[in-house]
């Protein structure tokens, strides 16, 4: 699943793979994954990259209807400062991925 989100992520925009591989490195492998790790690198502060390769990988590893994962990006809406960030997470929220987005 990493390779296939990376040759995803560098067909739309290759100036985001460096950042989705410390994003999948810095939560300890694509395989181990849960819904709750992705949905806490959505309040890093540090790291807008990283709360946008969290919304793309929610959008395409984690069950949509996960409840916790909704609130959490609900929550980072309301605290995100990068409109970027704010376009992945409204796809998201409406059931699509931000790759798609243009």
């Amino acid at each position: 699943m990493r390779q296939e989100a990376q040759d995803a992520l560098n067909a739309i925009n290759p100036a985001r793979g460096p950042s989705l591989n410390t994003v999948i490195d810095r939560l300890g492998g694509i395989e181990e994954w849960a819904s709750r790790r992705l949905t806490a690198e959505l309040a890093n502060t540090r790291d807008a990259a990283a709360r946008w390769c969290s919304a793309v990988l929610l959008a395409n590893f984690v069950n949509a209807k996960d409840g916790g994962a909704r609130s959490a990006l609900i929550s980072a809406v309301e605290r995100e400062t990068c409109r970027e960030n704010l376009r992945a997470y409204a796809a998201v929220l409406a059931g699509i991925t931000p790759l798609a987005m243009g």
